[in-house]
């Protein structure tokens, strides 16, 4: 029950992903079944988090909101997956070796140090109450505001309650091993020394050994992963010196997921 209800809530994400990334993707005619999975997912999580901010102004994220921000993202699922049939998630086999390796990393973890300080509080403050100015002079640990917590504070729901709030870490693994594995697995045969392929394979074995603990991550370890895509991405401008709109949309959405989990990393 537990894996499976995990299955269905990154169904979700990939839903809206597959919505955003078709809105952009025909915007900049770009055809979306060339994207890897791991970017309809990251444009999920981004597109989620949109609507936390924007819902969060006027409604309490309570069980009846979530579910229907849920439903949505399910039925988001269905319709594209059936309209572009075989055409998409053309590397499901590296996404489904992500979600298994996954599996690992969340029985194989606890809280956060600073989860029950103030990650738990202020999620339940978006559960209940809509957003209040203000709280950081009563705590000051509603000062540390992270998109994290406007994106986790959508799966309260009744069927998990407050048990998978480790959605937000596990999904960005997730999806940034799937990008990585397509670039070490599809790599450019003509390139004697393709440095994206030892790149993404360092970065790779890196994050699955030192960031597998659910319980270091935080608001930091995430914003840290995304920062190494940010990295082979640009870094692939540099050597290809090609730009494509999509792409450039792709790094103003991984700029704000990096400066939105926390603020400091606008320095980077």
């Amino acid at each position: 029950t537990f894996i499976l209800t995990y299955l269905i809530l990154l169904t979700s994400i990939l839903g809206y992903g597959m919505f955003f990334s078709r809105f952009f993707t025909f915007y900049n005619k770009i055809n979306i079944q060339k994207i890897s999975t791991g970017y309809i997912g990251l444009y999920g999580i981004f597109g989620l988090i949109l609507i936390s901010f924007v819902t969060s102004l006027i409604l309490p994220h309570n069980h009846g909101h979530n579910l229907f921000i849920f439903f949505i993202g399910i039925v988001f699922f269905i319709y594209f997956f059936f309209k572009l049939k075989k055409n998409i998630f053309s590397d499901k086999k590296y996404f489904l070796f992500s979600i298994v390796l996954s599996i690992f990393a969340i029985y194989y973890f606890k809280n956060h140090d600073d989860f029950s300080y103030y990650h738990l509080n202020f999620i339940h403050n978006l559960s209940l109450n809509k957003v209040e100015f203000g709280l950081g002079n009563f705590d000051p640990a509603y000062n540390h505001v992270s998109s994290l917590f406007f994106f986790h504070s959508l799966f309260n729901l009744p069927f998990t309650n407050d048990y998978f709030y480790f959605i937000g870490p596990i999904s960005i693994m997730v999806f940034v091993n799937t990008i990585l594995i397509n670039n070490i697995f599809n790599r450019n045969k003509n390139s004697f020394l393709d440095f994206s392929f030892f790149l993404s394979l360092l970065i790779f074995i890196f994050i699955n050994i030192f960031f597998y603990r659910l319980a270091e991550h935080g608001t930091d370890r995430s914003a840290q992963i995304l920062i190494f895509i940010l990295m082979i991405v640009m870094l692939e401008y540099f050597f290809i010196n090609k730009l494509n709109k999509i792409d450039l949309i792709f790094i103003y959405i991984l700029l704000g997921l990096i400066i939105s989990l926390k603020a400091f990393y606008i320095l980077y």
